[in-house]
């Protein structure tokens, strides 16, 4: 007779995309999940908050946030962040008594760890950290995520970029790749694609135009800026012939708007914040997804963009990039080199007969990215731990 695991995730709040992946997991009847969160919201993510999660115990636990600032100098900025201190994480396990707990971060390992011995459980740690996203952080906070690492029974790593991260900190063994997955129902239904694009385009005079379309908050790490610089001094016939749609909000906002004027640039529109319904009809009432990041360990914006049946862009700098197939379902490129960023703009534009082929090699590819195959397959890992 096979014994249920009592499985305990530990997470700063519930994100929107997150509460469908815990439900499939919650259909193994060998697992008990717990999903304990610091905090029921979180301030500066809109539409974050903890609701019930069928087939799971879900509790929000309490904390304290504490704000931290990291300098990137590939950015010459300030990245602003909340580090939470759960403190209160040891009563809970306590009462529950785990066979498995996971973390996202050093903060709460510190706290499980307090009890691990007496309750006498398996840990892991979800890694989303990358070389590139890690580059800035002082000696010590590098030195004391090292040790943390190696404080753990195994890891779940969400990109080949994780991987290559925890090799270099000297961890090979143990490991088990996993990753973001998603509802590919939710952004694309072939009975309503095209009322969906007529309407979108219909209302922002988008007729017979190529449609890009990005998604991402407007803050300096996304991009943005030399996306626009790029877009300006592309192909005459791309800049004729095609549009840019960005949606997102964020304290880049003005600038990038004195930007578009001071270059009387007609054809970028910033379309500000939409809920998630609207963003799967943006996304299919456009062509091509581009996301400029200049970091970002792997953006789910680009998953959501080949359920869409789009091809898709990104930056070097993305994890995510792994998902497409050079010149089949999109293009990969630096986005600090304004040069190499209107090449793939270029390239892109020249591929408008294609588009629905890669777009459709996208879909292919997402396919095997959904909530049910990704967490069936964690299911079976975290069963089989001892």
């Amino acid at each position: 007779m096979n014994m249920v695991k009592k499985i305990v995730f530990i997470q700063p709040t519930l994100a929107p995309y997150a509460k469908t992946r815990f439900e499939e997991l919650a259909k193994d009847k060998q697992l008990d999940i717990y999903l304990l969160f610091e905090h029921k919201t979180l301030p500066h993510r809109k539409g974050w908050e903890v609701t019930p999660v069928k087939g799971c115990k879900t509790i929000v636990i309490g904390g304290h946030n504490l704000k931290s600032k990291v300098y990137k100098p590939e950015l010459n900025a300030y990245i602003e962040g909340v580090r939470g201190i759960p403190y209160t994480i040891p009563k809970y396990l306590m009462n529950i008594k785990p066979d498995i707990v996971i973390v996202c971060n050093a903060s709460q390992l510190l706290f499980v760890n307090s009890v691990k011995k007496i309750l006498n459980f398996k840990t892991g740690i979800i890694v989303e950290d990358t070389i590139h996203a890690t580059k800035g952080r002082s000696n010590l906070s590098k030195r004391l995520k090292k040790i943390a690492l190696n404080l753990v029974d195994f890891y779940l790593p969400f990109s080949n970029d994780a991987i290559e991260y925890l090799h270099v900190n000297g961890i090979n063994n143990s490991i088990y790749k996993t990753s973001w997955s998603m509802k590919t129902d939710l952004f694309y239904n072939d009975n309503e694609v095209s009322e969906i694009r007529r309407k979108i385009r219909s209302r922002h005079k988008l007729d017979n135009k190529v449609v890009f379309i990005t998604l991402t908050q407007l803050i300096p790490r996304k991009g943005l800026k030399n996306l626009i610089e790029s877009w300006n001094d592309s192909d005459n016939r791309l800049k004729s012939d095609a549009e840019l749609l960005i949606l997102g909000d964020g304290p880049e906002k003005e600038d990038l708007i004195e930007l578009l004027v001071r270059r009387q640039i007609y054809n970028v529109q910033l379309l500000g914040n939409k809920s998630y319904t609207e963003v799967a009809e943006y996304l299919q009432a456009s062509d091509i997804f581009i996301l400029p990041t200049l970091e970002d360990l792997f953006s789910l914006s680009v998953m959501e963009a080949m359920a869409s049946k789009l091809p898709v862009m990104t930056s070097i700098y993305n994890g995510a990039r792994e998902l497409i197939i050079e010149s089949k379902n999109g293009y990969v490129f630096d986005s600090k080199s304004k040069e190499d960023t209107i090449k793939a703009l270029n390239n892109m534009y020249s591929d408008k007969g294609r588009l629905n082929e890669m777009g459709n090699l996208s879909y292919e590819i997402i396919s095997n990215y959904t909530d049910e195959l990704v967490m069936r397959k964690l299911g079976n890992t975290l069963k089989g731990i001892k």
